[in-house]
């Protein structure tokens, strides 16, 4: 995690090294524990919506990725870390479809899960929900 922590702080500040701290962070927490892997896996993809690191289709499945292996071992912080990420991840997607399915994920978490387990977020999703109806011109 502290990997992870260098790397956002070397983008935040524009500092060399940045980019190979977070492919670190994620190879290490791959060995690690569901918790780890939605950790570092949320605070890598903190970066797309700063727009420092492009959404490709390698990142998104990174991002299910973390998501499967919290699910299946029914780690209920894991997996609202990693749905709250992944719901994230689609609502920068192109896909009309993906970014629908995203604000469903992020709707839940706002909804039900951030509220008892990480209520600072809850205005993130928020914003997450109300920037996608925006896109959609529902103001």
């Amino acid at each position: 995690i502290a990997r992870t922590f260098r790397g956002v702080a070397r983008w935040w500040l524009g500092r060399p090294g940045w980019r190979q701290d977070l492919d670190d962070a994620v190879e290490m927490a791959r060995n690690s524990d569901p918790t780890t892997m939605a950790l570092v896996v949320a605070w890598t993809q903190l970066s797309l919506m700063y727009g420092v690191l492009r959404l490709d289709d390698a990142v998104l499945r990174m991002v299910e990725e973390s998501t499967a292996i919290a699910e299946a071992c029914s780690n209920d912080f894991a997996v609202m870390g990693a749905k709250f990420t992944l719901g994230t991840t689609l609502l920068f997607r192109d896909d009309v479809a993906e970014r629908h399915r995203g604000e469903d994920l992020m709707v839940l978490a706002r909804d039900e899960s951030l509220p008892v387990r990480a209520p600072s977020l809850v205005p993130v999703a928020r914003l997450m929900v109300a920037r996608e109806g925006a896109r959609r011109g529902d103001l």
